[in-house]
């Protein structure tokens, strides 16, 4: 651990926050983007506090049917009649809340009954099976903006039926969809370790398996996994003001986040996660959710993952990431 301690991209007292208000603000921050909405004064308590005030003017607006249109398009997968006109009936912040406490839909229990159904005819699952359960809950989920928050997260943490292994995983891939919408409102952090450790992951952006660096044979850990969380899913690759504005350098350039040196020093942190995804991907294929604690070994990687979302601009990649 003692490797990455000193590096200038960890140090910084700020906590990650939650994915709700991140959610909240993207998609009303979206409908202002496009002139959607009309005055208002303050958010009602809740978890849409904090979202800024064009968020919190926006909130309490009870939209026109042409306005609720634009909106569900941003904050679903498409509007329908009944729903524009359910919305038009409320203000943005009651539908988002509303949103908010619906359960989740979960890919794993259509998996397991395709499973079985597909058994008693000699047949095994394949990635068309987890296709017409992901449009299936598009369409037609009743939890709507979880379905489109978890699609956001899966355009930035990305996994995908295009790496060998992952073809035919169908079950796993499915898993990791679940995880991203058991996250969709909940702690970035807590987001990221889930991520991290989650089997599909760990193929996809060869971190299972990472060997430590061995300077007899000038073998170096796998930097693939490092530089996607850094660039990707955290920090990012530039240095951000508060707004999502770059910060230059004397050269009036973008500044740069991390530096190669601080990937090299990360990745070492990234190494002997066989065990841990082993246990995770036996139990996954037991059709039950992985248990995500971790051995002990991990523990510098968790060390590692919140350090580096105690970052401000964490928080500021991460919103962006979510409006883009």
């Amino acid at each position: 651990m003692e490797n990455v301690k000193n590096f200038s991209l960890l140090k910084s007292p700020h906590q990650a926050r939650t994915l709700r208000r991140a959610v909240a603000a993207a998609v009303l921050l979206a409908i202002g983007a496009c002139g959607g909405g009309g005055g208002g004064s303050e958010l009602p308590a809740g978890d849409l506090g904090g979202t800024g005030p064009q968020a919190a003017a926006l909130a309490v607006v009870v939209p026109t049917q042409t306005e609720a249109a634009r909106f569900l398009t941003q904050a679903t997968f498409g509007p329908t009649s009944a729903e524009i006109q359910r919305l038009s009936g409320m203000s943005y912040a009651q539908w988002i809340e509303e949103q908010f406490g619906k359960p989740q839909t979960l890919h794993r229990i259509y998996m397991n009954q395709a499973a079985a159904d597909l058994a008693s005819v000699g047949q095994q699952l394949s990635r068309a099976n987890f296709f017409d359960s992901y449009w299936s809950q598009a369409i037609s989920g009743e939890d709507q903006l979880r379905q489109r928050a978890a699609f956001a997260l899966s355009e930035i943490m990305v996994i995908s039926f295009t790496d060998a292994t992952l073809s035919n995983q169908p079950r796993g891939v499915s898993s990791y969809y679940d995880m991203l919408a058991e996250n969709a409102f909940g702690n970035f952090r807590k987001l990221i370790e889930d991520v991290a450790l989650h089997p599909m992951m760990g193929i996809y952006l060869t971190w299972l398996g990472n060997q430590k660096e061995d300077a007899a044979t000038g073998r170096v850990p796998d930097l693939n996994f490092a530089r996607e969380i850094t660039q990707l899913f955290t920090i990012g690759e530039w240095m951000l003001n508060a707004d999502g504005s770059y910060i230059l350098d004397s050269s009036g350039k973008p500044a740069v986040a991390y530096t190669g040196a601080d990937l090299a020093g990360l990745a070492q942190v990234f190494t002997g996660s066989e065990e841990c995804c082993a246990i995770m991907l036996t139990t996954l294929l037991e059709s039950t959710p992985p248990d995500r604690n971790a051995p002990s070994g991990t523990s510098e990687m968790r060390w590692l993952l919140t350090a580096a979302l105690s970052r401000s601009r964490s928080s500021t990649q991460a919103s962006a990431s979510l409006m883009r």
